[in-house]
């Protein structure tokens, strides 16, 4: 379960639920390459979070059947994404998506895009 926000306050990733998930999960940094990780989700399913600050996030490579989500608009101009298979994305974007997919694994993009807000008037107490 991996949160992907971008809040300017937040700076360092948080992990939150069961002691068990806390344990298991490894995080790894590699210079600008960040890796989740664990010997096995599958039994702590629904058993904690990861939150992970994004800022001007670029890629992402997705394995399994991780299913990253926004908590808020990602506000990258452009997001490049890797799927494999099992793993599914459920993110709020404001900038340009491409998705990739690797050898041997189809996907279905279904894509919401904002509509233009309008102004409601409502007029109370009127007199005719």
């Amino acid at each position: 379960n991996v949160m992907l926000t971008d809040v300017p306050s937040e700076d360092s990733i948080r992990i939150e639920g069961s002691k068990k998930f806390i344990e298991k999960v490894r995080i790894i940094q590699a210079g600008r390459e960040l890796t989740v990780r664990s010997k096995s989700f599958t039994d702590l399913a629904r058993k904690g979070i990861i939150y992970i600050p994004v800022g001007l996030l670029q890629n992402i490579e997705i394995h399994a059947a991780a299913k990253p989500i926004s908590f808020d608009i990602l506000l990258s101009p452009l997001l490049d994404i890797l799927m494999n298979s099992g793993s599914t994305i459920d993110l709020l974007l404001k900038g340009r998506l491409k998705i990739r997919e690797a050898e041997g694994y189809d996907f279905t993009d279904d894509r919401l895009y904002e509509k233009k807000p309008f102004s409601l008037v409502q007029n109370k107490n009127l007199k005719y």
